[in-house]
């Protein structure tokens, strides 16, 4: 009888879609293993690690930094961000949640939510400041993409805050619904590992997504975080899917066409005035550019 085979641990880019008849969709796997410090699908390939917390917790820290508001996370995990989440209290927490299984834990965590014991760092598990008796947190089940999830997800918006972070997909593909639940003036933020295993790649790509976000009245910039992730973290796995010491975080806002159209007239001023006196001067753009940067690129 011939060995079984077993893939290797490489440095290649991760499985997207299945590479043969044998692997299935994420979505459709029944089962995953869950341990302790990570979540993996079928393939060997791991989904999420707790070695993301402090990454999720900034994540969470930006997207809830509107006091006591109504936060959307669109992928539980394995409930990091939904922890770091609960810990701000907002008004309203909703998480959409696809994979069947994690759907059961989804509901686990929203359940304690409800109970008032609030939710300890780095994940599901755990005790920590007890949650405000106003705060609700519900769970959606099913995709994002289905009709009905839609619907349901736009009767509990709009929202202060959004957070993406799904596997298998893009950020790109949610931007339609993201401009139906994010309210003007909220923030977005997502899981940015796009294009991991090239730096280069990763940082156009990234470039990318800001360029695509502007048209869509969202302004978006980068804080880079620093980490550390020694290298048996990724022992018995069938890929290593961030082998960077830094991480780009996305600071995303929704800017609302009056906000839009003070922030112009702002910066028109501004660049007025750092003319003052010189003669039929006009602004250079190296001029417009340095007056106007933090008005319409910052995070507010």
């Amino acid at each position: 009888m011939p060995e079984a085979h077993v893939p290797p641990v490489t440095d290649l880019p991760p499985i997207r879609y299945p590479p043969d008849a044998s692997t299935v969709p994420w979505l459709e796997q029944g089962t995953e293993e869950m341990a302790e410090d990570r979540l993996v699908d079928a393939a060997g390939c791991a989904v999420m690690m707790r070695w993301e917390t402090p990454l999720m917790e900034a994540h969470a820290d930006f997207v809830c930094a509107e006091s006591r508001g109504k936060v959307l996370n669109v992928g539980h995990g394995m409930g990091i961000v939904d922890a770091a989440i609960s810990r701000h209290s907002p008004r309203l927490h909703v998480i959409c949640e696809a994979h069947p299984s994690v759907q059961r834990r989804a509901a686990m965590f929203a359940t304690r939510c409800k109970g008032g014991g609030g939710v300890g760092g780095g994940g599901e598990g755990g005790g920590g400041r007890a949650s405000s008796s106003e705060q609700r947190c519900v769970v959606v089940r099913g995709r994002w993409q289905s009709a009905d999830v839609q619907a349901e997800l736009e009767s509990l918006g709009p929202f202060d805050g959004v957070f993406f972070d799904t596997y298998e997909e893009t950020v790109e593909d949610f931007l339609a619904l993201l401009l139906r639940l994010l309210r003007p003036g909220g923030r977005f933020s997502f899981c940015n590992m796009y294009q991991p295993h090239d730096a280069v790649r990763h940082v156009a790509y990234s470039a990318y997504l800001q360029a695509r976000l502007a048209p869509l009245g969202l302004s978006c910039c980068f804080e880079r975080l620093e980490l550390r992730v020694p290298p048996e973290t990724w022992r018995g796995l069938r890929l290593n899917y961030w082998p960077h010491a830094s991480y780009l975080l996305p600071r995303c806002r929704r800017v609302d066409g009056l906000l839009w159209s003070a922030k112009h007239w702002a910066c028109r001023s501004a660049t007025r005035d750092s003319c003052a006196g010189r003669t039929g001067a006009a602004p250079t753009l190296a001029l417009a550019w340095e007056r106007c940067e933090a008005l319409f690129w910052g995070d507010g």
